[in-house]
């Protein structure tokens, strides 16, 4: 099947879910998704995919964190797919963004401000603590 539509979706969702929705049998999703390299979708067990968050500047540990899938899965994944792992720039920025934030506002908690720049209070608060 070359159809594009079906192509994008390969790996990106369960093959049974890509089988209802075209109208094929699972065994034959499975088999256009292995015929091209392409690993299977898992959902993580805390229900925000691995897949989702690959490419969005997170590091490996942090989408371990969010998602509950062990650190070395998501670096398989992450590899697998050709994405790549956070750059020394894209942690030097999000160290930036939580400096800039408590610089703004001094009194704000490390909770507030991991919410604010998108990074675990654990990461912020050494962050934090590096720089004092």
């Amino acid at each position: 099947m070359n159809n594009p539509v079906f192509l994008a979706a390969l790996g990106r969702a369960t093959d049974r879910e890509i089988a209802e929705v075209f109208g094929l049998k699972t065994a034959a999703v499975s088999y256009q998704r292995k015929v091209r390299g392409i690993p299977s979708f898992r959902r993580s067990a805390k229900g925000e995919p691995v897949e989702a968050l690959l490419g969005q500047g997170l590091s490996d540990s942090e989408i371990s964190r969010r998602t509950g899938v062990d650190r070395a899965a998501v670096r398989r994944r992450r590899e697998a797919r050709g994405v790549g792992n956070v750059h020394a720039d894209t942690a030097q920025a999000r160290a930036g963004a939580v400096l800039a934030c408590k610089a703004a506002n001094p009194t704000a908690s490390i909770r507030a401000i991991a919410e604010e720049v998108g990074l675990s209070k654990s990461r912020v608060a050494k962050i934090l603590s590096e720089c004092r």
